[in-house]
C-alpha cells in the first residue's frame, strides 16, 4: 500500500498540479465563479458592450457613433473595432432578447468610479428574470461571458507557452506566470465579463509569441502568414492591437541588426502591414468616411468626455498612479467595488519582492536564466508600447484603468513569476511558487463572496405587519402612490462629518408609471445644506414601477454631514419623491389630509459640538430651575445711540437633560417699562433646549434694536426662560429674569 503513495504524488504533483492544463482548468472555474457572481451588465462597461453586440445581431448592423443621441444605446464603446461583437453577436443571434430600448433600466444614481459610496452600486435594476435558468437577454449575456472565459483561458495557455519559449530550460518561470496570470482577480472579472480586452489580449500574446519563436528560431513563411493575421485580426479588435504593428517593427529593426541585413526588415514589415490592411484596413478607412478620423477618438471622445485640461506626463503618474495599481489587481462593478485592504497590500508585497528578484537576476554575472537580449527587449518593448499609448489615452480623457495593460499581461505574469523565483534557493522555488499560488488563489476565492455579491443585496421588502413598532410613525402620502409609514435613524446626536443613517419605510399604494427618486435632505443651522441622499429606493436597488400594491419596501440611506456644519444646532431632516430628469415631486399630505409640500420634514437631529462643560469649571451666575444655568456673558459696554443694535452673547449650561423646549428672552427695560427685546428659542432658534445635554455649553447670540425714539438714560438688561405654551418662566432664586447689566442710551453729539 505504501509502496503507491510516491507514485500518486508523482502523478498528481508533477503530471496534474503542475501542469498548464489544470492551471487553465482552475481558471475556467474561478472566472465562472466571477460571471455568475456578477450581475448582468455591472461588470466594467458590460451595459455598453452588449447592446453593441445586440444590434448585430438583430441585424442592424455596425452602430454609428452620434453624440447626444438617445438611441446611441452603445456609448463610447460603438467606436470599438467589431471583431468581438460579431463573435458575440454569432453565438447570441438565435436567442430573442426582445427590444434594445428594454434592454434595462439604468439607475441614474449609480456610484460609477466612487469606491466609498455607500449604496448605489449597481448601475442598473435587477429583477427576478435574471435568475436560472437563464433565457432571453440574461441568457444571451452569459453566452457571450462563457465565450469571453474561453479567450481568456486561451490567453493563460499561451502565457505558459511564451514562458517556454522564452526559458526553455526552466519550465517553473512558466507555469508561474501562468498561475499569476490565472489568478489576478480584475483578469478573472474581466474575463467573466462582456468585454473586447477579451480578445486583443488573446490575439495579442498570440502575436508576442509568434514574434519571438521568429526570433529564436527564424522567420518562415508559415510564422510570417500566421504574424499577419494575428496583428490584422488584433487591430480589428481593439485599437490597442494597432500597437502590434509598432511591436513588428521593433523585431524587424532587432532581427535585421543581428542578421546584419536590410532585407530582413522587409521581410518583417511589409507581409505584416498588408496583412493587418487587408484584414482591418476597412475598418479604419469606415471611420475617415464617418468621422474624418481614422481612428475615431474624436467622437468618441466627443461621448466617453474630454479632459478640459491635459496633465502633464509626471503630474499624471502622481495623480494616476493609486487608481491605475488597484484597477491592475482588484476593483469591480462600475470601478466603484474595491477589495478589501489586504488584498492591495499583499500584491503590493509580492510586486516589490519580484522587482528586487529581477533587480537581483540582472546584475548577477553568467546569470543563465535570462533569455537573449532581443527577446527581452520585445518584450519590454510591447509593455511600453502599451504603457506609452495608456498615458497618452489618459492624458485625453480619465480612463487610467491597470485592465488596458492586460494585452501584456502575458509579458507582465512571466516577468512576476521569474521575479519571486530570483529571490528563493533553486531547492525552494517549488515550495514559494505554491506559497505565492496558493495566496492569490485564496484570494481569488474570497473576493467575489466578500465583495461583489454583497454589493447587489436586492431590494428588502416586508409586509405592512412586519413594520417595527419602534419606528416614528409619519403616515405622510405622496399623491396616492405611496405613503412613508415612518423612519428610524441611528442616533439623536452627530458630530460633523459623522454619517446619519436613515431608515424609510414606503408602502406602495399604486401602481407607478414611472420610476421615482427618493431625497432625504438634512438642513442645519439657518436653513444650511448640510448633507443629503438621492437615490432609487432600497438603496438603488428598486424601481418604482415594480412597485406592487401593499407592498413596503425598506429604503436605507448613509447621509455624510458636513464637516463644517455649524455647531451644536438642530438639523432638520426631509425626505420625498421625484422624477428625472426634471426634477418633478410628488406633493405631500399628512394623516389629516392637510397639504404639507413636497419636502415634508421627517424629524429632527442633534448636530453636537464637541465643547462640555461642568460645576466645577464653569462659574455659575444664575441657576434657573436646576436645569440651566446662565455661565456667561459678553454684551457690549460702549454706549447705544437710539436706533443702533444692542448685540451680545449668552453662555449657558445644561445642568440635566431637558425634555421641553424653552424660549429665551433678553430685554431692556427703564422705569416707564420695556425699552426693546429679543425672543428666540436658544441659537437663534437653531438650537432648542430639548436637544440639550447635561454638561453641554451653549453659545448663545441676540440683538435687539433701540428705538430711535428712546429716551437718554441708563436701562436694565435682563435675561430669562419661558415655556412658549404656557408662557411660565423659569424660576432664578426669587424672581423669574437675571440682571445682566445696566446699559446707557446716549444721543450723539
Amino acid at each position: 500500500m505504501t509502496e503507491g503513495i510516491p507514485f500518486v504524488k508523482r502523478i498528481f504533483l508533477k503530471r496534474v498540479f503542475s501542469s498548464p492544463a489544470f492551471v487553465c482548468l482552475v481558471f475556467v472555474a474561478l472566472s465562472g465563479y466571477y460571471s455568475v457572481a456578477t450581475p448582468i451588465f455591472e461588470a466594467s462597461d458590460e451595459l455598453w458592450h452588449y447592446p453593441y453586440i445586440k444590434n448585430i445581431a438583430d441585424g442592424n448592423g455596425l452602430p454609428v457613433q452620434i453624440p447626444g443621441d438617445k438611441r446611441n444605446y452603445w456609448q463610447q464603446e460603438g467606436g470599438q473595432p467589431p471583431l468581438y461583437y460579431w463573435l458575440g453577436a454569432l453565438t447570441t443571434f438565435w436567442i430573442d432578447t426582445g427590444d434594445i430600448g428594454d434592454l434595462y433600466w439604468k439607475n441614474p444614481h449609480a456610484s460609477i468610479g466612487i469606491p466609498n459610496a455607500d449604496g448605489n452600486k449597481n448601475m442598473v435594476i435587477h429583477t427576478a428574470g435574471e435568475s436560472f435558468p437563464y433565457h432571453g437577454v440574461p441568457l444571451a449575456v452569459h453566452v457571450v461571458r462563457l465565450l469571453s472565459i474561453l479567450m481568456a483561458s486561451g490567453t493563460v495557455y499561451v502565457t505558459y507557452l511564451l514562458g517556454r519559449e522564452l526559458f526553455p530550460r526552466d519550465r517553473k518561470v512558466a507555469l508561474g506566470g501562468a498561475m499569476v496570470n490565472a489568478l489576478i482577480p480584475q483578469f478573472l472579472f474581466i474575463s467573466g465579463s462582456i468585454n473586447n480586452d477579451n480578445l486583443v489580449t488573446l490575439l495579442s500574446s498570440t502575436a508576442l509569441l509568434l514574434i519571438i519563436r521568429a526570433l529564436r528560431h527564424g522567420l518562415n513563411t508559415g510564422r510570417m502568414v500566421s504574424l499577419s493575421v494575428l496583428v490584422g485580426l488584433a487591430s480589428l479588435s481593439k485599437l490597442s492591437g494597432l500597437g502590434l504593428l509598432g511591436l513588428v517593427v521593433v523585431a524587424a529593426v532587432l532581427d535585421a541588426a543581428r542578421a546584419r541585413s536590410g532585407l530582413r526588415l522587409i521581410q518583417w514589415v511589409v507581409p505584416v502591414a498588408a496583412g493587418t490592411l487587408l484584414i482591418s484596413g476597412w475598418w479604419y478607412v469606415r471611420n475617415w468616411f464617418l468621422y474624418g478620423d481614422f481612428l475615431g477618438l474624436s467622437v468618441w471622445l466627443k461621448i466617453a468626455g474630454e479632459r478640459t485640461d491635459q496633465p502633464g506626463i509626471v503630474q499624471l503618474l502622481v495623480s494616476e498612479f493609486q487608481g491605475f495599481r488597484m484597477s491592475f489587481w482588484a476593483v469591480f462593478g462600475g470601478f466603484d467595488l474595491l477589495a478589501d485592504r489586504y488584498v492591495y497590500w499583499i500584491f503590493d508585497g509580492l510586486t516589490i519582492a519580484s522587482l528586487i528578484g529581477l533587480a537581483i537576476n540582472a546584475a548577477s554575472r553568467g546569470n543563465r536564466r535570462l533569455p537573449p537580449s532581443a527577446l527581452i527587449l520585445v518584450s519590454a518593448a510591447w509593455v511600453g508600447i502599451l504603457g506609452v499609448s495608456l498615458l497618452r489615452w489618459t492624458q485625453m480623457t480619465l480612463a487610467s484603468q491597470g485592465r488596458l495593460l492586460f494585452p501584456a499581461i502575458s509579458v507582465i505574469a512571466i516577468a512576476f513569476s521569474l521575479g519571486i523565483r530570483s529571490l528563493v534557493p533553486e531547492r525552494l522555488v517549488t515550495v514559494t511558487t505554491a506559497c505565492v499560488g496558493l495566496a492569490m488563489f485564496s484570494i481569488a476565492v474570497a473576493v467575489p463572496s466578500r465583495n461583489i455579491v454583497p454589493a447587489y443585496p436586492g431590494p428588502e421588502t416586508v409586509l405592512v405587519k412586519e413594520v417595527p413598532s419602534s419606528i416614528q410613525p409619519l403616515n405622510i402620502n405622496f399623491e396616492r402612490k405611496a405613503e412613508l409609514l415612518g423612519y428610524t435613524f441611528s442616533g439623536s446626536s452627530f458630530l460633523p462629518g459623522e454619517e446619519i443613517g436613515v431608515t424609510l419605510y414606503w408602502k406602495c399604494l399604486s401602481q407607478f408609471d414611472e420610476n421615482y427618486s427618493v431625497f432625504v435632505h438634512v438642513f442645519g443651522k439657518d436653513n444650511e445644506p448640510i448633507g443629503q441622499s438621492d437615490s432609487f429606493p432600497g438603496s438603488g436597488a428598486f424601481a418604482t414601477r415594480l412597485c406592487k400594491t401593499g407592498d413596503v419596501i425598506v429604503d436605507r440611506h448613509r447621509i455624510a454631514l458636513s464637516a463644517s456644519a455649524s455647531s451644536p444646532s438642530a438639523a432638520r431632516i426631509e425626505a420625498g419623491l421625484y422624477l428625472l430628469p426634471g426634477f418633478d415631486t410628488l406633493t405631500a399630505t399628512d394623516e389629516r389630509g392637510q397639504a404639507i409640500g413636497s419636502s415634508p420634514t421627517i424629524g429632527r437631529v442633534k448636530v453636537a459640538s464637541a465643547r462640555k462643560g461642568s460645576t466645577s469649571n464653569a462659574s455659575e451666575i444664575a441657576g434657573f430651575g436646576g436645569k440651566i444655568a446662565l455661565v456667561g456673558i459678553d454684551v457690549q459696554k460702549s454706549d447705544i445711540a437710539p436706533g443702533s443694535v444692542l448685540s451680545g452673547t449668552l453662555v449657558w449650561r445644561a445642568d440635566t437633560a431637558i425634555q421641553q423646549d424653552y424660549t429665551v428672552f433678553v430685554q431692556l427695560v427703564g422705569r416707564n417699562g420695556l425699552i426693546a427685546q429679543y425672543d428666540s428659542q436658544p441659537v437663534r432658534g437653531n438650537y432648542p433646549t430639548s436637544m440639550w445635554e447635561g454638561g453641554e455649553v451653549i453659545d448663545d447670540p441676540f440683538q435687539m434694536i433701540i428705538g430711535s425714539d428712546v429716551k437718554e438714560g441708563v436701562y436694565d438688561l435682563i435675561a430669562g426662560l419661558y415655556d412658549v405654551n404656557s408662557g411660565a418662566r423659569l424660576k432664578v432664586k426669587d424672581s423669574t429674569f437675571v440682571k445682566l447689566d445696566q446699559i446707557a442710551v446716549r444721543i450723539a453729539r
